[in-house]
């Protein structure tokens, strides 16, 4: 197996299920539900990369053209998600709804028609573009460009946990809009045809939203698991990361968040050693020793 085609596939079924990772905790709200759907359209897409090598030459140019209509909801969703994050509650103005439906429309139609691409060779699909390539092109950079303006003011508005989860998005965004100009728009115009290695960022990427949307609350989640309650793994797997990122983006609503869970984490040490000394005739060694072992893991 080619490693292009190896690479696609891996990263289209690990992006899939960690869609479906996320899907199934926190009570399926709405974000969850906008993400799973954007990896199930990007594990589509990527695993199309492989699958098209296996098509029949008279059919590739379908295969080239086809495989562009699970791009088309990419914008539209993510949008749909960084909306949720700012706002649980966020509804579709009824222009925004009109407006993506009559783009989709146009560019589902256009690839159904094979008239985003002319194929040039069909066996490395080196392609030639058209002008509704361009506009599609056109279409992804500027949702794009108002995804990055709505996360700056957002970055403005909000602050602590919420300035940490919007500087994710945002850093996810930049990757993959960089990763597309580069790989699918740049170097195809050279005659470069290096698609596949776009799944690269589609990893960072996916991997940094996925970090964003389940970190909805950093402390909260880290005195979690002090207490011993379940904690998705990514959760706890990314926490250390998340809180560095919070550190770095608002450092005072870090020291703030920071002091008020040492303070309950401080209340849970006392209220512990109390409940020993209640119940229990151990000396102050002996209760120092029970605490030290419990907490030792959070102690830093």
């Amino acid at each position: 197996m080619k490693f292009s085609i190896f690479l696609c596939i891996a990263t289209s079924v690990f992006v899939f299920f960690l869609g479906i990772y996320v899907l199934k905790i926190q009570d399926r709200k709405k974000i969850q539900k906008a993400f799973a759907a954007l990896c199930t359209l990007i594990s589509i897409w990527l695993l199309a990369f492989s699958v098209r090598h296996y098509v029949k030459i008279e059919y590739r140019q379908i295969a080239l053209d086809w495989m562009l209509i699970p791009p088309i909801l990419f914008p539209i969703l993510l949008d749909r998600i960084i909306s949720l994050i700012a706002d649980d509650n966020h509804k579709i103005s009824k222009f925004q709804l009109s407006l993506n439906t009559i783009l989709s429309i146009y560019f589902i139609t256009t690839a159904l028609t094979c008239s985003f691409s002319k194929i040039e060779d069909v066996e490395t699909f080196s392609y030639s573009s058209t002008i509704h390539y361009h506009l599609f092109m056109a279409f992804i950079f500027t949702y794009g460009a108002i995804s990055i303006s709505k996360i700056m003011y957002l970055l403005k508005r909000d602050s602590g946990n919420q300035r940490a989860r919007i500087s994710l998005m945002l850093g996810g965004i930049i990757n993959l809009l960089l990763f597309t100009a580069i790989l699918l728009y740049i170097l195809p115009i050279f005659g470069i045809f290096l698609g596949y290695f776009v799944s690269i960022g589609v990893l960072i990427s996916v991997i940094l939203w996925s970090i964003a949307i389940l970190q909805f609350d950093a402390f909260q989640i880290k005195y979690s698991v002090i207490e011993g309650k379940k904690v998705p793994l990514l959760s706890q797997f990314s926490l250390s990361l998340f809180l560095t990122i919070f550190k770095l983006v608002d450092p005072s609503g870090y020291r703030i968040s920071n002091f008020q869970y040492k303070l309950r984490f401080t209340s849970s040490v006392l209220y512990s050693d109390l409940t020993l000394r209640s119940k229990t005739e151990l000396g102050l060694h002996q209760r120092a020793e029970i605490l030290a072992r419990r907490y030792d893991p959070f102690i830093k």
